[in-house]
């Protein structure tokens, strides 16, 4: 029988000397195509390089590759920076935000305790409207029945000026009135 060969190594398969996973090396390609700060062709040109530079051990790499690793690093740094003064001037926003709040909810506190006090007198200034309605109808019934008294009281002057008692007794009754010159009437 011949003897048999050792199969051929598969050329899809890394090399040794390769490392880093497709899943990091996708999400730094995500990072650099982000960096808006630098042009197109070289957020490119790093992601089109960046499996043959990253995919190697530092100390397996050639000059060129670990100068485009350099680039890498400046552009993900920058990128980095960017996101910090994002979330800085979002934090920012956040406590001016929070101090707005609490002014809006001092506020909102100070307009309740208006609206209760004015509630308050608004009440107080029903009641004294009905109470002084009411004064008011008191008024003007005590206001009709003096007019009336002072109508009795004219028509008892006039009458007793004239002699007419005759008058008197069909007019009312006055024996508790005292005539002009001060003594009581004869009935």
């Amino acid at each position: 029988m011949a003897p048999m060969k050792r199969p051929a190594a598969s050329s899809s398969a890394p090399s040794k000397k390769q490392r880093g996973s497709k899943k990091e090396l996708v999400s730094i390609s995500k990072v650099v195509k982000s960096a808006e700060d630098y042009p197109q062709s070289v957020r490119a040109m790093l992601c089109e390089n960046m499996e043959l530079s990253l995919g190697f051990c530092k100390e397996e790499r050639h000059e060129v590759q670990a100068q485009v690793v350099e680039m890498i690093q400046q552009v993900v740094g920058s990128v980095e920076t960017s996101l910090q003064s994002r979330v800085q001037a979002a934090q920012q926003k956040v406590d001016d935000s929070e101090a707005e709040k609490a002014k809006r909810d001092s506020e909102l506190q100070a307009a309740g305790e208006a609206v209760k006090a004015k509630t308050e007198a608004h009440t107080a200034a029903e009641a004294a409207d009905q109470e002084a309605a009411a004064a008011e109808g008191a008024a003007a019934k005590a206001l009709d029945a003096a007019e009336k008294e002072q109508k009795a009281g004219d028509v008892y002057a006039k009458c007793t000026q004239q002699g007419c008692e005759g008058q008197l007794r069909s007019a009312g009754d006055f024996s508790g009135r005292r005539s002009v010159e001060g003594k009581k009437p004869t009935h």
